[in-house]
């Protein structure tokens, strides 16, 4: 009995203790479709210049690793240099947080995208929570940034 209830208590010490990990998940994960959507959104809303829109879903260091810009200078920036997104495609599998269904975890996908004036490698991390991606990470990369200096 005393075995079986130390047994219990470790069982439990260790599951509550347990730290969350990263896994590849599928694209038809549940919380991976919902940030694949989101993907589709933000490059929407760039291509028709509603960056308001792409900024009430993102939080407010979701750009600081491109740019110390504010929100809407740099995605003004990103449209002015890469045009407007033509396709993009994913590289790889969603990195999907480890998580209950019932919380909020992260997500991230990688994009290869075409623009107007070139291609772009794109980063994206989002925080899931039910039916909402709210965009907490986003980095780009172009040949077309070379031709002018990024602003910091």
């Amino acid at each position: 009995m005393q075995k079986s209830l130390m047994f219990l208590t470790l069982a439990v010490i260790v599951t509550g203790c347990r730290q969350k990990g990263s896994i590849l998940v599928e694209a038809d994960d549940q919380r991976a479709r919902v940030a694949i959507a989101a993907v589709e959104s933000f490059h929407k809303d760039l291509k028709e210049e509603r960056y308001s829109e792409v900024c009430g879903r993102s939080t407010a260091t979701a750009f600081k690793g491109s740019s110390d810009l504010p929100c809407i200078p740099f995605l003004t920036f990103v449209h002015e240099n890469l045009g407007r997104p033509l396709d993009a495609r994913r590289t790889n599998l969603p990195i999907r947080e480890d998580g209950a269904e019932s919380e909020p975890v992260r997500v991230g996908l990688d994009y290869a995208s075409e623009y107007e004036r070139g291609s772009a490698k794109e980063h994206f991390e989002f925080r899931i929570a039910g039916q909402t991606a709210t965009l907490i990470s986003y980095s780009v990369e172009s040949e077309a940034f070379h031709s002018r200096e990024t602003p910091r």
